[in-house]
């Protein structure tokens, strides 16, 4: 039972008592001393009304605004709002013309207690004003939300020399681009705003230390705004790399230049045939000396004749340390069988067949990741050669239990996989001749690839990240960094 129909109740009742004590006055009132009949037809009138001023007092009735509705402005809401109504403004809304302030909404609900419906305009009701909400009418207009950079993630902490990424999102504006700008005032990424509004910049630091690069977007030739995006590089001792080769050739030489640059501890070893081996001294491969690699990088022919080291080679493995094994040329049967006894199952032809490489990216843009070399400088001396090697991969297909497909070409097809062992991790890598792409001046991409598997496949060391030094082709990704 409401209030409203308790109090009418005793109302009444007061009314009926009134009347009938003003009934039993005149009854008993001496003829000479009752008065008019007016008199007491007036007094029993009076007593309703009397009740009823008191009743709309206390509950005074609604008065219905024009537009019979509360318009409430919240967060986003725009600074003229097109309504006859009435308009309360909360806190976190901005100012809006000819509109009433409030501090929540209880309290505009207690000011205009005739309320039975709300329109929230902007954002939307935070919690501290839903409870007060349950039980109207509500109608909701969201704001257009705001446009510009509206997201903006920085990278964790990032090797020198390695590369980065950082993504974000802009909103409401169309046909925008966004570049990132090093500290040196350079453009390092220049990337188109995907339709849904995100993008991901990669850039490069090369020393230690707290570095801010800026995000700037643009659209239609102008600047429309900018963000600072704080890098923060932390170094560590450089990862340990051992090369087998069972013959000398230009993969072999790139792949330790590329690791040398990228300020790897390089051992190479490579066997020339009656018994000369070149490279760095020779090692036993046992398990106590490779205890001291962080992965080995191992060609088919080269695993082939390692004999009784196979199993020196995989006990490190259980241990922690990676294997990445790479193919010299076709997949034969020999090659095969060496893959499926690791756990990976081949699938395919097995011959050498062309792979899809992505664009290249803008030629300034390469000059600020490879270091900014003298202006006049050319991307790679040998890009014009006429009789560089074609860049392949094998037709085969890496599965099994426990396989992650690791690299793709621009055409996705698969370059390389993954599969745990023990502590550690083996890749097969199927590219054929990739060194080539350091000849045509894709070296960011050769980095890539290698630096991609390098990073997934390392011994993991807890907390530590990888030092790289030098302007060579970089791992993309943070080496030794604890899984």
């Amino acid at each position: 039972m409401t209030p409203q129909i308790i109090l009418a109740s005793i109302l009444i009742l007061a009314v009926a008592g009134a009347w009938l004590r003003l009934a039993l006055w005149r009854g008993a009132a001496p003829k000479g001393s009752r008065g008019g009949v007016w008199r007491f037809a007036l007094l029993m009138a009076l007593q309703p009304v009397w009740a009823g001023l008191l009743f709309f007092g206390l509950f005074p009735p609604g008065v219905s605004t024009a537009s019979g509705e509360l318009v409430v402005a919240t967060a986003d809401a725009p600074a003229r709002l097109t309504t006859t109504g009435r308009v309360i403004v909360l806190p976190e809304a901005r100012p809006v013309a000819d509109a009433e302030m409030a501090p929540d909404l209880a309290t505009a609900l207690r000011r205009h207690p005739e309320v039975r419906s709300i329109r929230v305009v902007g954002r939307g009701l935070t919690a501290r004003d839903r409870d007060a909400a349950r039980g109207l009418a509500i109608g909701f207009e969201p704001s257009a939300g705001p446009s510009g950079l509206v997201a903006l993630s920085a990278p964790p902490r990032v090797a020198p020399g390695a590369d980065f990424q950082a993504g974000g999102q802009v909103a409401g504006v169309t046909g925008a681009s966004i570049e990132l700008v090093d500290p040196a005032g350079r453009v390092t990424d220049l990337q188109k705003v995907a339709d849904d509004g995100r993008f991901v910049l990669t850039g490069t630091m090369r020393s230690q230390g707290l570095a801010t690069f800026t995000v700037r977007l643009k659209a239609g030739g102008r600047t429309l705004e900018e963000a600072a995006l704080p890098v923060r590089v932390e170094g560590n001792g450089p990862p340990r790399v051992l090369i087998l080769a069972g013959a000398p050739g230009p993969e072999v030489k790139y792949l330790r230049r590329w690791a040398a640059d990228a300020g790897f501890a390089v051992t190479t070893q490579v066997t020339a045939g009656g018994g000369v081996a070149l490279g760095d001294a020779p090692i036993a491969i046992n398990s106590e000396t490779l205890k001291r690699f962080d992965v080995a990088v191992i060609d088919d022919r080269s695993w082939a004749g390692l004999g009784g080291g196979r199993g020196a080679v995989l006990g490190a493995v259980q241990g922690g340390m990676g294997l990445i094994l790479r193919s010299g040329g076709g997949a034969d049967e020999a090659g095969r069988s060496q893959w499926r006894a690791l756990g990976f199952s081949v699938s395919g032809g097995g011959e050498t067949v062309p792979l899809a490489l992505p664009p290249a990216t803008e030629a300034a843009i390469t000059r600020t990741r490879r270091g900014i070399p003298a202006a006049d400088a050319p991307l790679d001396l040998n890009a014009d050669d006429a009789f560089l090697p074609e860049i392949g991969r094998l037709a085969v297909t890496l599965g099994g239990e426990g396989t992650v497909p690791l690299l793709r070409d621009a055409g996705g097809a698969s370059l390389s996989a993954w599969r745990p062992s023990g502590r550690g991790r083996i890749a097969v890598f199927t590219g054929v001749d990739s060194f080539a792409l350091a000849l045509v001046g894709r070296s960011d991409l050769y980095g890539d690839w290698w630096g991609g598997m390098v990073s997934t496949v390392a011994r993991p060391v807890p907390g530590a990240q990888a030092a790289f030094d030098g302007l060579g082709g970089r791992p993309r990704q943070p080496v030794r960094v604890g899984r």
